[in-house]
């Protein structure tokens, strides 16, 4: 399944320019035609995710979820069994909590360039790995919010979250989905203790140097 976009630069042209006559892109439009595609296919790459004037300023929304109509369709392409991987667009932190249950890999795309077709394309078939962190945390529902990497919105301590007398919510966990900077590669990564060069700062003009051994304990390169 994917968008239909009109640039030369598209995800449907660069994939067609990838696999040749082992692609089969389809627009998404009828359903029971996206379907019977995906039992023909090894493998299926979901375009989803909000158009681009649904973000930005005076954009708001009440539900963080997909828009309508397409995580019934992941649902349904995801019950066939075939391998599923899905790419979303988007332009703000989304619920993505059943999207990760349905798909086997998740790439957030947020709203890409012209350049966006080979840049998908390169970082789906490996020849470049994914480099990017999140800018924002991804909450676990539209209840969660506002949430924030250090502001808190309640006294309620986070050693309670599990604790359903005292805990901030009493049908969800308190953690987020994805916190500000989660981002996965195709290599692994060993981090050495954070080593300070000294234990005290001088009160005026003082400073101290922090470190630590960042070690590339997978087979691929990365950073």
């Amino acid at each position: 399944m994917a968008k239909r976009i009109e640039c030369g630069c598209g995800p449907a042209n660069a994939i067609r320019e990838r696999l040749r006559d082992n692609a089969i892109v389809d627009d998404g439009r009828f359903s029971d035609r996206t379907l019977h595609l995906v039992r023909q296919a090894d493998i299926t790459v979901a375009l989803v995710g909000e158009h681009p004037s649904r973000s930005g300023e005076a954009n708001s929304v009440t539900d963080i979820g997909l828009p309508a109509g397409q995580l019934d369709v992941l649902r349904a392409i995801a019950a066939i069994g075939k391998p599923l991987v899905v790419a979303v667009f988007t332009g703000r932190p989304l619920d993505l909590g059943e999207v990760l249950d349905l798909a086997d890999a998740v790439l957030i795309a947020w709203h890409p360039g012209v350049e966006a077709g080979p840049a998908l394309i390169e970082t789906l078939f490996g020849d470049r790995a994914p480099g990017g962190r999140l800018p924002m945390t991804f909450p676990r529902s539209v209840g969660h919010l506002p949430t924030g990497t250090h502001a808190r919105p309640t006294g309620r301590p986070i050693a309670a979250a599990d604790d359903p007398v005292i805990g901030r919510y009493l049908d969800a966990l308190v953690l987020p989905r994805f916190p500000f900077g989660w981002g996965l590669t195709y290599t692994t990564f060993n981090y050495a203790p954070i080593y300070l060069s000294s234990n005290e700062m001088p009160l005026v003009g003082g400073s101290i140097e922090v470190s630590v051994d960042v070690t590339n304990s997978g087979t691929r390169p990365g950073r």
